[in-house]
């Protein structure tokens, strides 16, 4: 871009000197005037075709002029930063040339510098009636604003009521930020999306919000790619009916990742989880059924909270990739999530242990 500027500078200089023509004369140049030759033009030193054309130096002339004059491109200099659509981002992207100097495109709209180590989304920042004063810059790792507050953003004089927080970099990403006050309207701030404008991005049907006793209230929402409740709702109250006992023989269907959500179905799973004398049980998986039990103990189940503490006491296959203790939730299609803890595997692989959180069972005979 800078040499393209210079090339334009030297052509329109070049131009400027000889853009008057008197007679096939350029006014322009050094002259020399011959008085002896009457009624001869006068014609321009090293002119060779009698004054018809301009004067071979104009072009070394502009090319050797002093640039200091002409007033410099903002983009002269290189970019000196990068671009990302959200901090933390794998991919950035180059930088444009704006009015004012180098800036980030709307596709890219981060100046990657600011991010430092911060996380998530830069917030304007607000003077005390709702104005946008500037963007939130990163320092130390936390952003902050340099002058007025983001919190001070969230209302304003000019717009009725609270700002959402529904503005985001780009479709499927879950970083959101409020909406800024402009026009008298909420609005998400420039190179922003509403989430109103992407596509559903997250996965199977609408879950549902519920309040602590586990009664449903309304249906969650979506956010970039994950199901979201407003508090004090939550979609891991739904369905929380703590059995009144769990005595019974249980076998085990899923696994449940450590977001909560059901997993795959276990290659050998257990075949038998049995809870008898109010408070012993044992465990056996598939593959060692009829051959013997895998461990055994005691355990205390609060029915009023659904807490279950389980401490193995012997067995044939003594594990040490477990978590015994969690919580036990009955859901509406009559399975059990024993959550927030892990009985183990057959192999006792620590890789699956680290990446499960619980188990879905269900109990033979049926029943509550």
């Amino acid at each position: 871009m800078a040499s393209r500027s210079l090339h334009l500078c030297r052509s329109l200089l070049a131009a400027l000197l000889c853009v008057t023509w008197i007679g096939g004369g350029c006014v322009s140049g050094d002259f020399k005037d011959d008085d002896d030759d009457a009624g001869t033009e006068d014609v321009p030193d090293g002119d060779t075709d009698g004054g018809r054309g301009p004067p071979a130096d104009a072009a070394a002339a502009a090319d050797t002029l002093d640039l200091a004059d002409v007033a410099p491109s903002p983009c002269d200099t290189p970019a000196t930063f990068r671009c990302v659509v959200e901090c933390g981002a794998a991919t950035s992207f180059e930088a444009i040339c704006g009015l004012e100097g180098w800036e980030c495109p709307n596709t890219a709209p981060i100046d990657a510098r600011t991010c430092g180590t911060c996380t998530g989304l830069a917030a304007s920042c607000c003077d005390d009636d709702g104005r946008v004063l500037a963007e939130q810059l990163c320092v130390e790792g936390d952003w902050t604003c340099s002058s007025g507050a983001a919190e001070a953003c969230a209302s304003s004089v000019d717009c009725p009521g609270e700002a959402p927080a529904d503005c985001v970099t780009a479709c499927g990403i879950d970083a959101v930020r409020l909406r800024e006050c402009r026009d008298s309207v909420w609005q998400c701030p420039v190179g922003l999306l509403s989430i109103d404008d992407c596509p559903p991005a997250c996965e199977g049907d609408t879950p549902v919000c519920c309040d602590a006793e586990g009664a449903v209230i309304t249906d969650a929402y979506c956010i970039g790619i994950t199901w979201r409740c407003d508090e004090p709702t939550s979609l891991d109250t739904c369905g929380m009916l703590a059995p009144p006992t769990l005595t019974g023989a249980y076998v085990e269907t899923q696994w449940l990742d450590c977001s909560g959500v059901r997993a795959e179905t276990p290659s050998d799973p257990i075949a038998s989880l049995l809870f008898y004398g109010g408070d012993e049980f044992e465990l056996t998986f598939q593959s060692h059924e009829g051959l013997f039990r895998d461990y055994w103990g005691t355990a205390t189940y609060d029915p009023g909270t659904g807490q279950l503490r389980m401490t193995a006491t012997g067995g044939a296959n003594r594990l040490t990739n477990t978590d015994l203790d969690g919580m036990v939730v009955q859901l509406p299609d009559g399975t059990f999530e024993f959550r927030d803890m892990w009985l183990g595997t057959s192999g006792d692989d620590p890789a699956l242990a680290a990446a499960h959180c619980g188990h879905v069972l269900r109990r033979l005979g049926g029943g509550g």
